[in-house]
């Protein structure tokens, strides 16, 4: 029997935090957000490679999807400000003749069912729900219907195929496998399928037989087939393949809630089956406290009192029927008021249906995680429930309702959508408008280039911040700026968006750590801003102290300088006549005290006079000399030095420089974190030191004390080293990345964890200069402008959000 990651004390921790919480009508009042229209957005942050991709793709070893009513995070969204309100890609959306959603809102991404079939997809991206590229799902052109459940997403051919993309932890693709796709796998023995809907991790699809077939998580039931898991984490019953639900014949509609399933009958009558907490199967019966499931049904149940139903709508924990006559019922959790009965809170949740007040007009529906909607025969939409992320559409105010509200600036809608905590609604002339959290993440950029660059030179990357030189001498900043690693001189906060440099006018060069930043000027001057650490290292010697420069400041002792190098904590300078300076805390002297405890005070390196290039990792430094030899020294953990014989006398460090072995014609080198690489006159590559991701790119994992050839790369014309990944620049402005993807820093999608060897860039093309942060990679164009990919936590991409993947 598998185990899941997680246990049921989540469910019962959110479902308690849910019930004390008060904000649902006591929250303040700040501006809100209506809808907005904009084109088709890209795909999220990260630049996929549907060819990386196969059907045994390495599946993810985050953990599987939460067990909780709400979204992974236990707590229910924040009261703070959201993100403004935006749209998706649909101008041209939908399928006229398409009964079926023609947008879907899943938990944090959406997609649209365009006219001529294809299909798009917007918003978070970790699990490859968008699918491959973002603008088109590659593979789906006739699509009759689409779905979106917590990280996966599906749709329905012309030829009855069921083809479905994204997480698979729980089998929810229904391909007989594990592994997340980037790309659509057809669920397997579906060939006459005419809707389809999905729920947390399990997915439904209806057949033209009116019978239904589920797969998936079936941790309470939800598949329908007469078995459940005992618990939560009980994964014996789920199914990697669609499974018949019991007695189900005549079925016209199906729809999947959070952990539970629901059908409409040909005779009006709505039958649902799968988790019962406060009654959300509708057949008078429920579970309380949350720990007790005597009351899930494995196999469809009646829904009390419903037989004249046209549609119906499920909810994480709720579930709504719309009436011939317009009316609307709804039943299950009603904490929040997502009922719309006019009551609230504790006590206010049925077990059988109630009638939605002041509705008798309404046309479609649609249930969110705590939020109902509907849509109007005017083209207007009414929204009630929560509302702490604005996702009713109400302007100037976050409190919730208990009663329909009508979302403010809508009034052409023929289609609405629900999604976790946010709403989308397909307007009459195609157009699609979103309102709610994670709305914004559709962007309405046409690629993933960075917005005002333009005239870049010059690209480097930190931890998590990244720089661009620009021919004017200016430097502009983006991402984390903890530290003051951006320059901007007067506060803290993180961007998303570049900005420039305090002070900073006349520079030729620029170099990134990992929290802090510098740059040589014209009059060769060297200028850094961020943190400056004076002395971690020592704490008996001195004080560990840190000091954070909110705008560019002097290096002393430094003049004449050609190039500068950033490492972890530490700055190297190579001089114009070929000797190097260096300060820091992690430039280690004999006795392993940290060189230059002022931290704007250099010192020379002994014995380099002919350096051409430096480079600076976490714990070392290394020169590329004239000739094509290589020196370095700091550190040696891993073997980053590239000398066996320190490497056999276990020296953990050499505060003088080493020769590294069998490299005499390299003509660029790179330091990683604790790797290097070294670039040769042929165009092949050599890297050594730690190899835990593949970073060495030598096919193995295994550490090398000395350089080894990288696989297949033989037209490299430069190199660069992030945290624990390796890029390459070839002929022709094509890039090929190896090592750590776990943030998609290769380009490639995360559920191809790592790759020993190199893999190629798909999505960046025509570049002519790299730079590879922590966790994150960025290619300047021939064009000068600016694409980046991989973590986007502290906004280091440059796109206009922020968030974590």
């Amino acid at each position: 029997m598998k185990i899941r990651k997680y246990n049921a004390f989540a469910l019962c921790l959110f479902l308690s935090l849910a019930l004390l919480a008060s904000s649902c009508s006591d929250t303040a009042e700040p501006d809100a957000q209506t809808p907005s229209t904009v084109a088709d957005p890209p795909a999220d942050s990260q630049v996929t490679t549907a060819s990386a991709l196969s059907s045994n793709t390495l599946p993810s070893t985050t953990n599987p999807p939460s067990t909780t009513n709400p979204p992974p995070t236990t707590n229910p969204p924040s009261t703070t400000n959201p993100p403004p309100t935006t749209s998706s890609p649909a101008n041209d959306a939908i399928a006229e003749n398409s009964s079926s959603p023609s947008i879907a809102a899943g938990s944090h991404h959406s997609c649209a069912l365009h006219r001529n079939g294809t299909v798009s997809c917007w918003g978070r991206n970790q699990k490859g729900q968008l699918g491959a590229e973002g603008k088109r799902v590659d593979g789906i052109t006739d699509a009759k219907a689409i779905t979106t459940g917590n990280d996966h997403s599906c749709a329905v051919q012309g030829n009855g195929e069921a083809w479905c993309w994204g997480r698979n932890l729980s089998s929810q693709l229904g391909s007989g496998q594990q592994a997340d796709s980037l790309i659509p796998v057809r669920v397997r023995e579906i060939t006459d399928a005419t809707d389809i809907t999905a729920g947390i991790a399990h997915t439904c699809s209806l057949r033209k037989s009116g019978s239904i077939s589920c797969w998936g998580w079936n941790s309470s039931g939800q598949l329908g087939n007469g078995r459940k898991g005992e618990t939560f984490n009980d994964s014996s019953a789920d199914s990697a393949i669609p499974v018949p639900v019991a007695g189900i014949t005549d079925a016209i509609v199906v729809r999947a809630g959070g952990l539970h399933t629901c059908s409409l009958h040909e005779n009006g009558s709505v039958s649902c089956w799968g988790y019962n907490w406060v009654g959300i199967l509708g057949n008078g019966k429920s579970s309380d406290p949350q720990d007790d499931h005597s009351a899930d049904s494995a196999v469809p149940v009646e829904v009390i009192g419903i037989d004249d139903a046209i549609d119906i709508a499920a909810g994480r924990n709720h579930t709504c029927a719309l009436h011939q006559d317009g009316t609307i019922s709804c039943w299950g959790h009603n904490y929040y008021g997502q009922l719309g009965n006019g009551r609230y809170r504790y006590g206010a949740d049925s077990s059988v249906p109630v009638k939605v007040s002041s509705i008798d007009d309404a046309t479609a529906i649609a249930a969110g995680f705590f939020h109902t909607c509907a849509l109007r025969s005017d083209g207007t939409v009414l929204c009630w429930g929560d509302n702490e992320s604005q996702q009713l559409g109400r302007n100037h105010t976050r409190r919730s309702s208990r009663l329909p509200v009508q979302v403010e600036g809508i009034t052409d809608v023929k289609d609405i959508s629900a999604g976790s905590f946010h709403t989308c609604a397909l307007h009459r002339d195609g157009a699609v408008s979103c309102w709610g959290s994670d709305a914004r993440i559709g962007l309405d950029s046409e690629d993933s280039r960075i917005p005002g660059i333009e005239q870049g030179t010059a690209v480097r990357s930190g931890d998590r911040h990244t720089c661009v030189l620009h021919e004017d001498g200016t430097i502009t900043c983006w991402g984390s700026n903890d530290f003051g690693q951006l320059g901007t001189s007067i506060s803290f906060e993180d961007s998303a968006i570049p900005i420039t440099v305090t002070g900073i006018t006349n520079a030729i060069q620029i170099t990134a750590g990992d929290n802090h930043t510098c740059a040589l000027r014209r009059e060769r001057t060297v200028y850094c801003w961020g943190s400056h650490d004076l002395g971690p290292f020592v704490e008996a010697l001195i004080q560990t102290q840190l000091v954070y420069f909110l705008r560019p400041r002097q290096v002393t002792n430094i003049t004449g300088a050609a190039s500068v190098a950033s490492g972890g904590d530490h700055f190297c300078v190579l001089h114009e006549g070929g000797a190097i300076s260096c300060w820091g805390p992690d430039n280690y002297d004999p006795f392993g005290l940290p060189v230059g405890l002022q931290s704007d005070a250099a010192r020379r390196i002994q014995d380099i006079t002919d350096a051409i290039a430096i480079t600076a990792g976490k714990r070392h430094s290394c020169a590329l000399h004239e000739g094509g030899a290589i020196s370095c020294w700091g550190s040696n953990d891993f073997g980053m030095l590239g000398n066996e014989d320190v490497a056999e006398e276990f020296t953990e460090y050499s505060p003088t420089p080493l020769k590294v072995e069998n490299i005499n014609d390299a003509t660029a080198i790179a330091a990683g974190s604790l790797h290097t690489c070294a670039l040769h006159e042929d165009g092949t590559v050599s890297c050594w030191g730690q190899n835990w991701y593949g970073q060495l790119g030598s096919g193995t994992l295994r550490n090398l004390v000395v350089p080894e050839k990288v696989a297949g790369i033989t037209d490299a014309t430069a190199i660069v080293a992030g945290g624990s990944h390796t890029c390459a620049l070839q002929e022709g402005g094509i890039i090929s990345c190896w090592g750590n993807n776990a943030q998609g820093q290769l380009g490639l999608s995360q559920s191809l964890r790592l790759s020993a060897v190199p893999m190629q860039v798909e999505a960046a093309q025509d570049a002519y200069m790299l730079a590879a942060g922590s966790s994150h990679t960025c290619a300047l164009l021939e064009e000068g402008s600016i694409t980046c990919w991989g973590d986007n936590t502290y906004g280091q991409l440059g796109e206009e959000r922020l968030f974590t993947p």
